[in-house]
Protein backbone atom coordinates (compact mmCIF):
# COMPACT_ATOMS: atom_id res chain seq x y z
CA UNK A 1 0.00 0.00 0.00
CA UNK A 2 1.27 3.46 -0.98
CA UNK A 3 1.23 5.82 1.78
CA UNK A 4 0.80 9.90 0.98
CA UNK A 5 1.67 12.80 2.74
CA UNK A 6 -1.29 15.43 3.46
CA UNK A 7 -5.11 15.04 2.92
CA UNK A 8 -6.88 12.53 1.75
CA UNK A 9 -7.99 12.58 -2.36
CA UNK A 10 -11.58 12.82 -2.78
CA UNK A 11 -12.24 9.67 -3.83
CA UNK A 12 -13.81 6.36 -1.77
CA UNK A 13 -10.60 4.20 -0.49
CA UNK A 14 -10.53 0.47 -0.97
CA UNK A 15 -8.35 -0.59 1.71
CA UNK A 16 -9.39 -4.30 1.13
CA UNK A 17 -9.60 -6.93 -2.04
CA UNK A 18 -9.12 -10.49 -2.29
CA UNK A 19 -11.07 -13.43 -0.72
CA UNK A 20 -14.07 -13.83 1.75
CA UNK A 21 -14.41 -13.63 5.50
CA UNK A 22 -12.21 -16.08 7.62
CA UNK A 23 -11.85 -16.62 11.49
CA UNK A 24 -9.12 -14.26 12.81
CA UNK A 25 -6.10 -16.66 13.72
CA UNK A 26 -6.21 -16.74 17.42
CA UNK A 27 -2.94 -15.12 18.74
CA UNK A 28 -0.68 -17.89 21.17
CA UNK A 29 -1.83 -18.41 24.60
CA UNK A 30 1.36 -16.34 25.82
CA UNK A 31 2.13 -15.50 29.50
CA UNK A 32 0.82 -11.70 30.39
CA UNK A 33 2.46 -8.94 28.86
CA UNK A 34 5.21 -7.03 31.17
CA UNK A 35 5.36 -4.25 29.28
CA UNK A 36 8.96 -2.81 30.58
CA UNK A 37 10.50 -6.30 28.84
CA UNK A 38 9.08 -5.61 25.40
CA UNK A 39 11.19 -3.76 22.61
CA UNK A 40 10.10 -1.72 20.13
CA UNK A 41 10.25 -4.42 17.89
CA UNK A 42 8.88 -7.13 20.49
CA UNK A 43 5.65 -4.59 20.32
CA UNK A 44 5.46 -4.06 16.72
CA UNK A 45 5.76 -8.03 16.10
CA UNK A 46 2.73 -8.39 18.43
CA UNK A 47 0.69 -6.05 17.28
CA UNK A 48 -0.78 -8.10 14.39
CA UNK A 49 -1.66 -10.82 16.22
CA UNK A 50 -2.40 -9.33 19.89
CA UNK A 51 -4.75 -10.96 22.09
CA UNK A 52 -7.98 -8.88 23.10
CA UNK A 53 -6.48 -9.00 26.75
CA UNK A 54 -3.26 -7.30 25.32
CA UNK A 55 -4.23 -5.10 22.32
CA UNK A 56 -5.06 -2.13 24.63
CA UNK A 57 -1.41 -2.01 25.98
CA UNK A 58 0.57 -2.31 22.65
CA UNK A 59 -1.22 0.31 21.13
CA UNK A 60 -0.56 2.13 24.34
CA UNK A 61 3.07 1.34 23.77
CA UNK A 62 3.03 2.19 20.33
CA UNK A 63 1.68 5.91 20.58
CA UNK A 64 4.05 6.10 24.15
CA UNK A 65 7.17 5.31 22.31
CA UNK A 66 6.27 7.49 19.23
CA UNK A 67 6.62 4.17 16.68
CA UNK A 68 5.29 6.70 14.16
CA UNK A 69 4.39 5.35 10.57
CA UNK A 70 6.66 2.28 12.13
CA UNK A 71 3.21 0.69 13.45
CA UNK A 72 1.32 1.29 10.64
CA UNK A 73 2.20 -1.74 8.75
CA UNK A 74 1.22 -3.74 12.38
CA UNK A 75 -1.97 -1.62 12.77
CA UNK A 76 -3.07 -2.76 9.33
CA UNK A 77 -2.23 -5.95 9.46
CA UNK A 78 -4.44 -6.37 12.65
CA UNK A 79 -7.16 -4.54 11.21
CA UNK A 80 -7.22 -7.26 8.19
CA UNK A 81 -7.53 -9.81 10.72
CA UNK A 82 -10.88 -9.06 11.46
CA UNK A 83 -11.98 -8.02 8.22
CA UNK A 84 -15.95 -8.76 8.03
CA UNK A 85 -16.10 -8.90 11.75
CA UNK A 86 -17.54 -6.37 13.46
CA UNK A 87 -21.23 -6.38 12.08
CA UNK A 88 -23.53 -6.59 15.18
CA UNK A 89 -20.66 -4.33 17.48
CA UNK A 90 -17.53 -2.76 17.11
CA UNK A 91 -14.61 -5.51 18.23
CA UNK A 92 -11.79 -4.09 20.56
CA UNK A 93 -9.40 -4.80 18.36
CA UNK A 94 -11.12 -2.27 15.65
CA UNK A 95 -11.79 0.28 17.98
CA UNK A 96 -8.24 -0.04 19.04
CA UNK A 97 -6.58 0.35 15.57
CA UNK A 98 -8.74 3.43 14.61
CA UNK A 99 -8.07 5.22 17.92
CA UNK A 100 -4.04 4.69 17.83
CA UNK A 101 -4.31 5.68 14.33
CA UNK A 102 -5.47 9.07 15.57
CA UNK A 103 -3.23 9.06 18.18
CA UNK A 104 0.01 8.72 16.14
CA UNK A 105 0.15 12.10 14.43
CA UNK A 106 1.56 10.77 11.44
CA UNK A 107 1.41 11.00 7.30
CA UNK A 108 1.03 7.20 7.58
CA UNK A 109 -1.13 6.68 9.89
CA UNK A 110 -3.65 9.47 8.76
CA UNK A 111 -3.46 7.63 5.68
CA UNK A 112 -4.57 4.49 6.47
CA UNK A 113 -7.48 6.21 9.06
CA UNK A 114 -8.76 7.81 6.08
CA UNK A 115 -8.78 4.66 3.80
CA UNK A 116 -10.60 2.68 6.70
CA UNK A 117 -12.92 5.48 7.48
CA UNK A 118 -14.12 5.99 3.75
CA UNK A 119 -13.76 2.18 2.64
CA UNK A 120 -16.85 0.27 1.93
CA UNK A 121 -15.94 -2.44 4.05
CA UNK A 122 -16.42 -0.21 7.59
CA UNK A 123 -18.88 -2.01 10.00
CA UNK A 124 -21.56 -0.15 9.97
CA UNK A 125 -21.77 -0.10 14.27
CA UNK A 126 -17.88 1.12 13.92
CA UNK A 127 -18.80 4.17 12.23
CA UNK A 128 -19.15 6.71 15.03
CA UNK A 129 -15.85 5.35 16.35
CA UNK A 130 -14.32 5.96 13.05
CA UNK A 131 -15.89 9.26 12.70
CA UNK A 132 -14.64 10.74 16.34
CA UNK A 133 -11.05 9.04 15.64
CA UNK A 134 -11.54 11.13 11.92
CA UNK A 135 -12.28 14.16 14.20
CA UNK A 136 -9.17 13.88 16.44
CA UNK A 137 -6.88 13.85 13.73
CA UNK A 138 -8.34 16.23 12.02
CA UNK A 139 -8.82 14.57 8.76
CA UNK A 140 -10.31 16.16 5.57
CA UNK A 141 -12.89 13.99 4.61
CA UNK A 142 -14.36 13.70 0.92
CA UNK A 143 -17.89 15.94 0.50
CA UNK A 144 -19.27 12.76 -1.09
CA UNK A 145 -18.61 10.57 1.66
CA UNK A 146 -20.16 13.05 4.37
CA UNK A 147 -23.54 14.62 2.78
CA UNK A 148 -25.23 11.21 3.21
CA UNK A 149 -23.63 11.10 7.07
CA UNK A 150 -25.20 14.15 7.56
CA UNK A 151 -28.74 12.87 7.24
CA UNK A 152 -27.70 9.31 9.10
CA UNK A 153 -30.51 7.76 11.43
CA UNK A 154 -27.94 7.84 13.83
CA UNK A 155 -27.62 11.51 15.69
CA UNK A 156 -23.76 11.21 16.52
CA UNK A 157 -23.18 10.26 13.25
CA UNK A 158 -24.83 13.19 11.73
CA UNK A 159 -23.04 15.62 14.57
CA UNK A 160 -19.79 14.24 13.73
CA UNK A 161 -20.42 14.76 9.94
CA UNK A 162 -21.37 18.09 10.39
CA UNK A 163 -17.72 18.67 12.88
CA UNK A 164 -15.73 17.11 9.98
CA UNK A 165 -17.52 19.33 7.59
CA UNK A 166 -15.29 22.66 8.90
CA UNK A 167 -12.21 20.92 7.84
CA UNK A 168 -12.55 21.32 3.78
CA UNK A 169 -15.51 22.67 2.14
CA UNK A 170 -18.46 22.15 3.33
CA UNK A 171 -22.29 20.81 1.65
CA UNK A 172 -23.82 23.88 2.68
CA UNK A 173 -27.31 23.10 1.58
CA UNK A 174 -26.81 19.87 3.79
CA UNK A 175 -25.34 21.58 6.72
CA UNK A 176 -28.82 24.37 6.50
CA UNK A 177 -30.82 21.22 6.21
CA UNK A 178 -28.72 20.13 9.46
CA UNK A 179 -30.32 23.46 11.60
CA UNK A 180 -33.74 21.79 11.60
CA UNK A 181 -32.37 18.33 13.06
CA UNK A 182 -34.41 17.38 16.00
CA UNK A 183 -30.80 17.17 17.90
CA UNK A 184 -29.28 20.37 19.48
CA UNK A 185 -26.31 18.89 19.42
CA UNK A 186 -26.59 18.63 15.20
CA UNK A 187 -28.02 21.93 15.04
CA UNK A 188 -24.88 23.38 17.18
CA UNK A 189 -22.39 21.52 15.03
CA UNK A 190 -23.59 22.74 11.79
CA UNK A 191 -24.17 25.99 13.05
CA UNK A 192 -20.12 26.80 13.70
CA UNK A 193 -19.60 25.25 10.59
CA UNK A 194 -22.12 27.83 8.77
CA UNK A 195 -21.01 30.27 11.00
CA UNK A 196 -17.19 29.95 10.10
CA UNK A 197 -17.77 29.73 6.54
CA UNK A 198 -19.87 33.47 7.23
CA UNK A 199 -23.58 31.75 6.15
CA UNK A 200 -25.97 33.80 8.60
CA UNK A 201 -28.52 30.90 7.84
CA UNK A 202 -26.65 29.84 11.23
CA UNK A 203 -26.97 33.02 13.19
CA UNK A 204 -30.07 32.24 15.27
CA UNK A 205 -28.87 29.03 16.28
CA UNK A 206 -25.19 30.58 17.31
CA UNK A 207 -27.05 33.34 19.34
CA UNK A 208 -29.45 30.51 20.96
CA UNK A 209 -26.29 28.47 21.80
CA UNK A 210 -24.16 32.37 22.95
CA UNK A 211 -27.14 32.34 25.61
CA UNK A 212 -27.45 28.65 25.85
CA UNK A 213 -23.23 27.35 26.67
CA UNK A 214 -21.40 29.77 24.66
CA UNK A 215 -18.01 28.64 23.68
CA UNK A 216 -15.10 29.98 21.76
CA UNK A 217 -16.23 27.82 18.91
CA UNK A 218 -19.45 29.74 19.16
CA UNK A 219 -17.91 33.18 19.06
CA UNK A 220 -15.30 32.42 16.09
CA UNK A 221 -18.58 31.27 14.34
CA UNK A 222 -20.76 34.39 14.82
CA UNK A 223 -17.76 36.69 14.71
CA UNK A 224 -17.16 35.77 10.86
CA UNK A 225 -20.77 36.20 10.34
CA UNK A 226 -20.11 39.90 12.40
CA UNK A 227 -23.21 41.98 12.11
CA UNK A 228 -24.01 44.52 14.91
CA UNK A 229 -26.36 42.75 16.66
CA UNK A 230 -24.16 40.24 17.13
CA UNK A 231 -21.08 42.46 18.61
CA UNK A 232 -24.46 43.62 20.78
CA UNK A 233 -24.52 40.13 21.74
CA UNK A 234 -21.20 39.45 22.21
CA UNK A 235 -20.07 42.21 24.39
CA UNK A 236 -22.81 40.97 26.78
CA UNK A 237 -21.35 37.51 26.53
CA UNK A 238 -17.93 38.78 27.49
CA UNK A 239 -19.93 40.58 30.69
CA UNK A 240 -21.73 37.08 31.59
CA UNK A 241 -18.53 34.82 30.86
CA UNK A 242 -15.24 36.72 31.82
CA UNK A 243 -13.25 33.39 30.69
CA UNK A 244 -14.38 34.08 26.98
CA UNK A 245 -14.16 37.69 27.65
CA UNK A 246 -10.53 38.11 26.51
CA UNK A 247 -11.54 35.98 23.00
CA UNK A 248 -14.50 37.85 22.51
CA UNK A 249 -12.12 41.12 22.33
CA UNK A 250 -9.86 39.48 20.23
CA UNK A 251 -12.78 38.58 17.19
CA UNK A 252 -14.45 41.64 17.77
CA UNK A 253 -10.97 43.56 17.28
CA UNK A 254 -10.42 41.35 14.08
CA UNK A 255 -13.66 43.05 12.42
CA UNK A 256 -12.13 46.19 12.30
CA UNK A 257 -15.68 47.91 12.40
CA UNK A 258 -16.31 50.71 14.73
CA UNK A 259 -18.62 49.55 16.77
CA UNK A 260 -16.97 46.30 17.13
CA UNK A 261 -13.48 48.29 18.46
CA UNK A 262 -15.60 49.82 20.46
CA UNK A 263 -17.13 47.17 22.29
CA UNK A 264 -13.89 45.53 22.35
CA UNK A 265 -12.28 48.31 23.91
CA UNK A 266 -14.67 48.58 26.71
CA UNK A 267 -14.35 44.64 27.24
CA UNK A 268 -10.23 45.20 27.48
CA UNK A 269 -10.65 48.27 29.91
CA UNK A 270 -13.24 46.05 32.16
CA UNK A 271 -10.57 42.85 32.24
CA UNK A 272 -7.67 45.58 32.77
CA UNK A 273 -9.97 46.83 35.68
CA UNK A 274 -10.64 43.46 37.16
CA UNK A 275 -7.08 42.51 36.77
CA UNK A 276 -7.38 40.19 34.32
CA UNK A 277 -5.17 40.54 31.03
Amino acid sequence: MTRRSGQPEAEQFDLFTGGGTVAPAAAPADAPLCPETLSDEDVLGRIPNARIADVRVLCRLAVERGLGDRAVPALEALWRRFKGFGQDRPLPEQTAVIETLARLETAGARQLLAEIVTGRDLPPPLLPAALSAALSASLRLPVHVLRPLLADADPRVRELAARLSGFGQPDIGALAACLGDTQPAVQRAAAIVLGQFGHAAAKATLLNELQRAPTGDIVEALSAIADDDIIVHLGRCADAHPALAGRIAAELEGMETTRSLKVARRIRDDLAGSGVS
